[in-house]
């Protein structure tokens, strides 16, 4: 068996790689920050497990690999080699214990939350409980700087390897191939960082970053505090092996690969949450897996891949332009998300991360772990805390897929989550059955039949939509803002009210208007009256240049703004356009509502609000959002959200 040092000599002490030093710095924002880069999994086994034997494994594992063995300087600004390894396998017999597995999940629980010793070697925990004389779990748990997702995929494969030798060949284990030294790849990474290659890697991601994106406006079940939380919650999803299968076919077809595909969809669904069409996705890239290196360590380089969404092309020719930009940064990976943000000297926003939020893996096949006179089955475990918004992780199986999804869970709710990816789940269907323009894609079966109200019926309009939870909720509290509260019944007096004033004034489906009023319930109110009579809106933030504000209104065609009498609007803005103030088409629309006048109808195609989001050439980009898109986003979270909430939190995308 080969020393860690494949015969030659390195130094003790080297510096972090680019990897490293992102996760090393993001540690350092407290302990639940640096519990955010941790890797745990299960390995629950069925039979006699000898523990002697998985023990001596271990051991043998542990010796090959010198990363196992590294301690990190206080300041982040090297990693020694210092032998013996902590790392260790701890026995622990729950045989006699009155509930064994509960004992045991109580444990586990406990040692997620429980912060690494860099300094000291502390960075991976190893634990074998037993249950029954024929039941145990193996807990791993890791920190990232040690032990990445292709690492762990070589290390479960070494201790199976191992572990039978000593039943079967009595410790004659045949000869496997040299463990890469940890060191010599930290060095050969760290020459390429700072040579040429990291230059010009640097320079095409500076290049792709000359405007920034805005940053990411997923709507929230509560709103974000001030300083970053890392808890974190998750769930899974299994995709069948048919939509498995269909994905790899069109992949094909298409000349792209099947984690192209996952992303494309993912960056869909997206748009069409949000109303934006730029985003930034951290992926990672894994340098050991590129050489197929038997090595263990840190070593997936996540690096900021930027994707624009048109939503009048194809979902074709969306695989293909990320396929581009996937080879591109493929290309380009000898730099860092860390080096990046860096170098674009990035401003912090309270409570928020830098550049993005989003994170994108398909994590390599792990296969059967074929323990000699044992069954197993593999389960990652899903993490405590986080260092991303929203991080879908795809588990690759030999004949299907399980998505792992993890959550912010101060932001959002499990039901919001599970919404979102069945929806996501229907986008990838779409892509794998054919091509359509994005517009056009669903997130619930437009086809299908949909439970509404306790009945069954097609999918509702949105004003079916509004008109159920006005009729529904009546005076629950609908919105607060700034101290003040508006029930449904009152919310569906004030958007009536306003809807029947605009249709007063000539405005009806295929008009937009624009809306410069402050985040207040007169706001929601009139964003809700625009669409009951079929005004298509556009958000008019006052924080906004001048500049950006006088493009809008010119690209979009505005002849009508709503803002308040005793708000200035610059010259620039209002000359040759109609200024309506929101308190007067409140009192007009009452006085219509109380003679009987009805609300028009509207075509479910109707436009329902245009969003501006910067653009690729740094002029901002209307996004059109149609009533149809709308209700879907609505319906969909109606899954598994009430109704009322689903209606109202969307006011955290659409009106901003």
């Amino acid at each position: 068996m080969a020393s860690p040092a494949d015969g030659e000599q390195f130094p003790a002490t080297v510096p972090l790689t680019c990897a490293q030093q992102e996760k090393w710095l993001g540690g350092q924002y407290g302990p639940d920050a640096t519990l955010a880069f941790s890797e745990s999994y299960e390995v629950l086994l069925e039979g006699e497990v000898d523990v002697a034997a998985l023990g001596a494994a271990f051991g043998h594992v542990i010796v090959r690999h010198d990363v196992l063995a590294m301690r990190f300087s206080p300041d982040g600004s090297g990693q020694t080699y210092t032998p013996p390894s902590r790392a260790h396998m701890e026995y622990v017999d729950l045989s006699d214990h009155p509930d064994p597995l509960a004992e045991y999940r109580r444990f586990h629980s406990e040692c997620m939350r429980q912060p690494f010793d860099l300094e000291n070697g502390d960075t991976f925990r190893v634990f074998l409980y037993r249950f029954a004389s024929r039941s145990a779990s193996l807990f791993m748990i890791a920190h990232h700087l040690a032990l990445d997702g292709w690492s762990m995929r070589i290390l479960l494969q070494e201790i199976v390897h191992f572990y039978n030798a000593q039943l079967v060949e009595r410790g004659n284990a045949k000869v496997w191939p040299a463990a890469r030294n940890w060191r010599r790849f930290v060095l050969e990474q760290h020459a390429r960082n700072t040579g040429e290659a990291g230059r010009k890697s640097l320079d095409y991601w500076l290049q792709r970053y000359r405007d920034l994106p805005e940053p990411l406006a997923l709507p929230t079940d509560r709103p974000r505090a001030a300083t970053i939380c890392f808890d974190a919650a998750a769930l899974q999803l299994p995709l069948a092996a048919p939509l498995w299968r269909r994905l790899k076919a069109r992949s094909r077809q298409l000349k792209v690969t099947r984690f192209n595909l996952l992303l494309c969809g993912y960056a869909v669904l997206l748009h069409r949450l949000t109303g934006q069409n730029d985003f930034v996705f951290g992926i990672p890239f894994s340098m050991a897996a590129q050489s197929r290196a038997r090595m263990l360590g840190d070593t997936d380089n996540t690096l900021p891949l930027r994707i624009t969404i048109d939503p009048d092309a194809s979902l074709a020719s969306t695989a293909r332009r990320i396929q581009i930009l996937l080879d591109e940064a493929a290309d380009h990976q000898d730099t860092s998300l860390g080096q990046i943000v860096q170098a674009l000297s990035l401003k912090r926003n309270a409570g928020r991360f830098l550049l993005t939020e989003l994170a994108f893996s398909l994590v390599p096949a792990i296969g059967e772990l074929k323990f000699h006179g044992l069954k197993s089955e593999l389960r990652p475990l899903p993490r405590k805390f986080m260092a991303w918004e929203l991080a879908l992780h795809w588990l690759q199986n030999p004949d299907d897929g399980l998505l792992e999804v993890q959550y912010r869970s101060d932001l959002f709710d499990a039901g919001t989550i599970d919404a979102w990816m069945r929806s996501y789940l229907l986008v990838l269907e779409q892509i794998a059955d054919g091509d359509k323009p994005v517009s056009d894609v669903a997130l619930v079966p437009t086809t299908a039949t949909l439970e509404f109200q306790g009945r069954v019926t097609v999918a509702p309009s949105l004003r079916e939509l509004f008109a159920a939870a006005f009729d529904e909720y009546g005076d629950r509290i609908a919105a607060e803002c700034a101290g003040e509260r508006v029930g449904y019944r009152e919310l569906d007096a004030l958007s009536r009210a306003i809807a029947l004033t605009l249709q007063a004034q000539g405005l009806g489906q295929g008009d937009l208007i624009g809306v410069s009023l402050p985040r207040s319930l007169r706001m929601l109110a009139m964003l809700i009256g625009a669409l009951r009579a079929g005004v298509a809106y556009v958000p008019l933030d006052r924080e906004f240049p001048v500049e950006r504000l006088r493009y809008m209104i010119e690209q979009s065609g505005l002849r009508y703004i709503v803002s308040e009498s005793d708000v200035q609007l610059p010259g620039v803005l209002t000359r040759d356009r109609v200024v309506l103030d929101i308190a007067t088409l409140i009192e007009s629309g009452r006085d219509l509502a109380s003679g009987g006048r009805p609300l028009a109808a509207v075509a479910d195609n109707a436009l329902a609000y245009v969003l501006y989001t910067s653009g690729s050439t740094g002029q901002p980009k209307g996004v059109r959002i149609r009533h149809d898109n709308l209700a879907n986003f609505l319906v969909s979270m109606r899954w598994r959200s009430p109704l009322c909430r689903s209606i109202f939190r969307l006011s955290n995308s659409i009106c901003r």
